[in-house]
């Protein structure tokens, strides 16, 4: 009687059957599973009860191997999970997208490699890292045999890292009741001497040096480098020694090391005095340092005998006795003086760059000697002249060297390092010109000598400069005159020299160092030749006269006010303009004009004499310019 059955070969599908979950439409409805609960299943691979991928939206459970959860992280394996234990496994355990959080390991840094770490310097990490530890307790991560583990040392630094410094060490008593010397006057000076007179009889023994003997320690502080101590021995036969150590500090290994030590005679010695007596000469301290000295008797019997300490100085500037107490030098031909140090055999002078003594100096001279120090020298043994046209202050630092006996009459070379330079102001001396007889309005024969207008003390070699200004410009020409300082000079030396030329001539000497120049001459010296039939021509000064093609140069204003603007005034086109100051430095030039007969000029910096040179086609004017 109806007609709603959608499957007719399906009882169990027809218009009043209910809906189930089988992908059918059971109840003819025109819908599949209508009207069920789904939910989504997600793949739980790894069995830990949840899933992750994709969701499954299914109205029954499709059973084992799926879940509802899809918070999984990693579900290929088991132990991650969000309810997993976070461990270090540098692994996200728990799934909230921290890894090792909470279960890292704090590990030190082991720079020195002891087995203890630097607190300051860490890493965090599941495992030990290379080059680390899991302990901080190391107090210098720098040095090796600094940390808990070592052995305090006398050594002013805490080794075991307890926070204590040098617990439980002591000096020995040998130094610790060392006579503390506190004036050591130089040596040779009239009651000069730190002398004191000692019974050995009544000293002890000491591990500090080695053997057994009777001791006396003395200390002090060194005033130079070089030292000496002399012990006259006792009346009865007696054998001392004597031995100079470095201050230990407090951590030393007994017996010390000697940095240096006498014992030239004994009781069998000849041709001594007293076999007793001994002489430490010694230039290897230390300015500044303390040192530590044992007389030991060493053989026969201990007597009374005497101890005279003495230093030997080096020296410094006596500027007064040829400055007048101004301390400054007018020229290099001055004589300089250093202080004279008793029983010194010869001054070694040292030029610097600053008063900062470093390196090698500048130069050194050694003042010969004589039967006794000889303080003097010229200056210029050691100081190049100042042609630079200001002051120059020199530092000096002056060594002595000491040629002493010791007991057994043996000569000891000593040199007493001064460790700090003295200073003067040396002047600037005129520069070198030519010769006035050899210079303009004077001619020369190509076959004649030129000659410097004065001798530069200390000049090994002058140098010469010649630049042909007549009749055609050239290029300077260097010539260097003879080893020695000969202030005479060949003129047949000069390259491509001829009759009817005139040169510009600078001078400058080498100083005997063979290495620093003096300054050129300031303003250059005019030298001619003879005419081409070498006869003097009319004139004696043929480029100043005002004859057709002669260029008239005139400076405006001269003198100048500083700040001011000077002109060139020529009645030719100028090609060059070069500016000098008096010490002959190039301040400033302008080449390559074009057809300009009016140049205006630079202001100097500073007031005073200028010189400015101007090339105009193939002559050169030299016009003197006043700066005020």
């Amino acid at each position: 009687t109806n007609n709603t059955d959608c499957n007719d070969s399906n009882a169990s599908l027809n218009s009043i059957s209910s809906e189930t979950c089988n992908g059918l439409d059971d109840d003819c409805d025109g819908l599949v599973d209508d009207g069920l609960t789904f939910v989504n299943y997600y793949a739980d691979n790894d069995g830990d009860g949840f899933g992750a991928g994709a969701a499954s939206n299914l109205c029954a459970n499709p059973g084992a191997g799926y879940v509802t959860y899809n918070t999984d992280c990693d579900d290929a394996l088991s132990t991650v999970n969000p309810v997993a234990s976070e461990i270090c496994n540098s692994i996200d355990d728990d799934c909230d997208f921290t890894i090792d959080e909470g279960v890292l390991n704090t590990y030190y840094f082991d720079v020195d490699v002891d087995g203890f770490g630097d607190a300051s310097s860490t890493a965090f990490a599941c495992t030990l890292p290379a080059g680390m530890v899991m302990n901080s307790a190391d107090c210098n991560d720098a040095a090796l045999s600094v940390n808990p583990g070592a052995t305090e040392s006398c050594n002013f630094i805490d080794d075991d890292c307890d926070a204590l410094i040098d617990e439980g060490c002591s000096i020995g008593s040998a130094l610790l009741n060392a006579v503390e010397i506190t004036s050591l006057p130089q040596f040779g000076l009239t009651g000069g001497n730190f002398s004191q007179n000692v019974n050995m009889a009544s000293q002890t023994d000491s591990p500090e040096y080695g053997g057994t003997y009777p001791e006396k320690w003395f200390k002090f502080v060194a005033q130079s480098n070089a030292v000496r101590i002399a012990v006259t021995g006792a009346s009865t036969a007696d054998d001392n020694a004597m031995a100079i150590f470095d201050d230990p500090g407090l951590s030393y290994i007994t017996p010390l090391i000697p940095i240096d030590a006498a014992d030239a005679v004994n009781l069998s010695s000849a041709g001594v005095t007293d076999q007793g007596n001994e002489i430490l000469l010694t230039d290897q301290l230390v300015e500044g340092n303390t040192y530590y000295v044992v007389v030991a008797t060493v053989n026969g019997t201990p007597g009374n005998i005497n101890v005279k300490f003495n230093t030997l100085l080096p020296s410094s500037c006596d500027i007064a006795a040829y400055t007048g107490g101004t301390n400054t030098f007018s020229n290099v031909c001055n004589n300089f003086k250093c202080r004279y140090r008793q029983n010194a055999k010869q001054g070694v002078l040292h030029r610097w760059a600053s008063n900062v003594i470093a390196g090698s100096p500048l130069q050194s001279y050694t003042i010969p000697p004589s039967s006794i120090m000889n303080t003097v020298c010229q200056l210029s043994k050691f100081v190049p002249a100042n042609i630079s046209g200001s002051p120059q202050t020199i530092y000096v630092s002056a060594d002595v060297q000491y040629e002493l006996p010791d007991a057994a009459g043996v000569i000891h070379y000593l040199t007493a390092i001064s460790t700090s330079t003295c200073s003067f102001t040396l002047n600037a001396e005129p520069s070198i010109n030519l010769r006035s007889t050899d210079a303009c309005p004077n001619f020369k024969t190509t076959l004649s000598s030129l000659a410097t207008d004065r001798s530069v003390c200390g000049t090994y070699q002058y140098q010469w400069e010649f630049t042909m200004a007549y009749p055609s410009p050239g290029l300077p020409i260097n010539v260097s005159g003879s080893l020695g300082g000969s202030r005479i000079l060949s003129a047949g030396s000069i390259s491509g020299i001829a009759n009817g030329q005139r040169y510009d001539v600078r001078i400058r000497s080498l100083h005997n160092d063979a290495f620093t120049y003096s300054g050129w001459t300031a303003v250059p010296s005019c030298f001619k030749t003879l005419g081409a039939a070498g006869m003097v021509p009319w004139s004696n000064n043929e480029e100043q006269k005002l004859t057709d093609g002669v260029t008239i140069v005139q400076l405006y204003p001269n003198p100048l006010l500083q700040g001011g603007i000077a002109q060139l005034r020529s009645s030719q086109d100028i090609d060059a303009v070069q500016i000098f100051n008096a010490a002959g430095q190039l301040l400033a030039k302008t080449e390559s004009l074009d057809q300009m007969r009016r140049v205006d000029l630079p202001s100097p910096e500073f007031a005073g004499l200028y010189w400015v040179v101007v090339r105009s086609g193939m002559e050169t004017h030299r016009l003197a310019w006043l700066v005020q």
